[in-house]
């Protein structure tokens, strides 16, 4: 069976974004999903651009990248308007696509856009559309000026920050052992990762990349797991990832609650995503990718929120077990799954593959 193209790449990106050993800050995660996004992109890599928004709340509720209108063919050196010298391209940019991906048309009012080249005149009109107040950007192209004019001019100023120097990165500070400059450097050394993988990537291994950067996030001292749904349309639905509840002492700063004997009170990333989305009702007939196997109670959660397709990168058995019977916690998920009609499927060198 041959391996699949982009298996070793993806593992490459997944074993650097665990190496850093502690909680990634926030703009950090949104950047390098930013950058795995611009390689869902089918144009020509020098015109590829990507992008991911999040709300005022730090919900994360849209992807956006360059290319052709759906459905239609994809683009290459040979058939790109660009090459062949046209001053106007048909395709949507990334800026675009990202404010006709989101649920509602407010969801990213007063939020912020990761995006990974500076926005053209033409994508700042969009992103003051979508009433976003902040962009965070990777590279220039040399034409900042030119967006800022135009949202200047319009009376509603957006504040933009190249990445080094965004407020997420400079009080990246949290007790950690790393300096912006490092975190910097990691956003380079994925960049570069991201860069060697064949584009454009299916949704199915930009699922798996943004659930695993998104799991860095997670403050747990045992685990870090992450999750995200997509609707049909490939519409981003939300980014969650395990760890302590809101108000409560995060297990990095005040030590895990099982090393005094007491029980986790945290939440698995599953049970965090359905807090994510802008309705519980959008997780209708959408596909969920986890960087772990779903445990006997999120595939129970999930399949009640009538999620059809869960894609899952590593197994998990909780120990101990979680009763006593004979048959494993993973073989009773698989069971529950194959009752409600609700695929599985797990990310292996030979591809995705089904769990029955």
């Amino acid at each position: 069976m041959a391996i699949e193209r982009n298996y070793d790449g993806i593992t490459k990106i997944v074993a650097k974004a665990r190496s850093m050993g502690e909680p990634w800050p926030f703009a950090v995660a949104a950047m390098v999903q930013a950058l795995v996004v611009r390689a869902m992109s089918p144009c020509p890599r020098q015109y590829a651009k990507g992008a991911i928004g999040y709300n005022r709340e730090g919900k994360g509720l849209a992807i956006g990248f360059s290319g052709p209108p759906r459905g239609a063919p994809i683009c290459s050196a040979e058939n790109c308007r660009l090459e062949q010298g046209h001053l106007l391209c048909p395709g949507v940019t990334a800026c675009q696509s990202l404010t006709l991906n989101t649920l509602a048309h407010s969801a990213l009012t007063g939020g912020v856009a990761y995006i990974t080249s500076f926005p053209t005149r033409r994508e700042s009109k969009n992103l003051w559309a979508g009433r976003i107040s902040e962009v965070v950007y990777l590279s220039s192209d040399g034409i900042t000026n030119d967006a800022r004019w135009y949202s200047e001019r319009r009376g509603n100023p957006i504040h933009y920050y190249k990445f080094e120097n965004s407020p997420g990165v400079i009080s990246a500070k949290r007790q950690s052992v790393y300096k912006p400059a490092d975190w910097c450097q990691l956003v380079d050394e994925i960049a570069k990762l991201v860069e060697a993988l064949h584009f454009p990537l299916t949704l199915e291994e930009t699922g798996i990349l943004l659930v695993s950067i998104n799991a860095c996030r997670s403050k747990c001292l045992k685990q870090w797991a992450g999750a995200v749904a997509f609707d049909e349309l490939w519409r981003l639905l939300g980014l969650a990832y395990n760890g302590s509840m809101p108000g409560d002492d995060n297990c990095c700063d005040a030590g895990c609650p099982k090393d005094r004997g007491a029980p986790c009170v945290g939440g698995h990333a599953e049970q965090t995503l359905s807090t994510q989305v802008l309705n519980v009702a959008h997780l209708q007939g959408s596909k969920v990718f986890v960087t772990l196997q779903p445990c006997l109670e999120c595939t129970s959660l999930l399949t009640h929120a009538g999620i059809r397709e869960i894609y899952h990168l590593e197994s998990y058995n909780r120990e101990p077990s979680v009763n006593d019977s004979s048959t494993s916690e993973a073989e009773q998920v698989v069971e529950l799954a194959r009752a409600a009609g609700v695929q599985i499927y797990r990310y292996t060198e030979n591809g995705w593959i089904g769990a029955y």
